[in-house]
């Protein structure tokens, strides 16, 4: 996850969030899939505040099916919302 951000220290914020043990795989996919830097660093972002969401509501990952897909799903849907002028 490093090579998205220019200070390490970002890298490992997100690994400590509530979300943080699915933040690599996310990053790793969104690459694979062809997502700019810049995009895998937005979602990414956005994944981890869904996590502090969560977690300030009370609920864990457990709670969620397939964490890492919803995260993903959560944060593609967020970006094409954005794209639509929403």
């Amino acid at each position: 996850m490093e090579q998205f951000f220019k200070d390490p220290r970002t890298a490992e914020r997100f690994r400590s969030g509530p979300l943080g043990q699915h933040m690599q795989l996310v990053s790793n996919d969104l690459f694979k899939d062809g997502y700019t830097r810049r995009s895998i660093r937005y979602h990414l972002r956005i994944i981890d505040h869904f996590g502090h969401w969560l977690k300030k509501r009370g609920e864990t990952t457990e709670d969620i099916t397939n964490v890492t897909s919803a995260a993903t799903s959560v944060s593609v849907a967020v970006s094409e919302m954005g794209t639509q002028g929403h």
